[in-house]
């Protein structure tokens, strides 16, 4: 096990006796955090209650570089009723945050030896189910660096602008720009084409200017 990014006091807690590591996982749904972890019973830490899956709780490997990249990570919850299914179903779970933790667990005492240490975040992007002798939702979960691949379907327009922040008024004359004409030295030029006096030019075409 890599011990980058972990504390000094998790590290040597791992290299006691009696000890059994534990991955715990917070989802940022609509109506609420779901705190869960892949132990039996249910643990109290940060101030909230983690709840147990057991063996019906599953992570996949966690993978890291020194790389930019969006590597994924896919969360299964197997074995719940019918009832925790719809209630999970009908969350508006996408780009919702995730967070993972690694603990460890006195198997003797059931009693965590360090505070849990963060070694993975992002946001849920996609869930498929499974229905039959074994429920299961498999949640697809990205890292922040996808966010870049992703559109935020802004449109950079007045009235994009004013949903987010009413009042702003830096949009408000952008339509009109486009083919504002200014004075730039002695000469009259069209701002939408992007050329300017004395053959300084943004773009590769013919310049769009008269003369006083």
């Amino acid at each position: 096990m890599s011990e980058r990014g972990l504390s000094s006091a998790l590290q040597a807690a791992a290299d006691s006796d009696h000890v059994r590591l534990l991955m715990f996982v917070k989802l940022g749904l609509d109506s609420g955090t779901l705190y869960l972890h892949n132990g039996v019973g249910v643990l109290t830490w940060d101030s909230h209650d983690w709840l147990g899956m057991g063996d019906f709780g599953g992570i996949s490997s966690i993978e890291e570089s020194d790389q930019i990249s969006p590597f994924e990570v896919t969360l299964t919850l197997s074995g719940l009723d019918q009832d925790m299914m719809g209630e999970v179903m009908n969350e508006n779970y996408y780009l919702r945050p995730v967070s993972i933790y690694m603990g460890a667990l006195n198997t003797a005492t059931g009693a965590l030896l360090a505070d849990p240490d963060e070694i993975w975040s992002g946001f849920m992007d996609s869930a498929s189910v499974t229905l039959g002798d074994e429920n299961a939702i498999m949640l697809t979960c990205e890292s922040e660096f996808a966010l870049f691949d992703k559109s935020n379907d802004s449109t950079f327009s007045d009235a994009d602008l004013q949903r987010n922040y009413s009042g702003d008024l830096l949009f408000e004359f952008l339509p009109s720009m486009a083919d504002a004409v200014v004075v730039w030295r002695g000469e009259k030029v069209t701002v939408g084409t992007g050329n300017m006096p004395g053959g300084r030019s943004g773009r590769n075409g013919p310049r769009n200017t008269e003369y006083k």
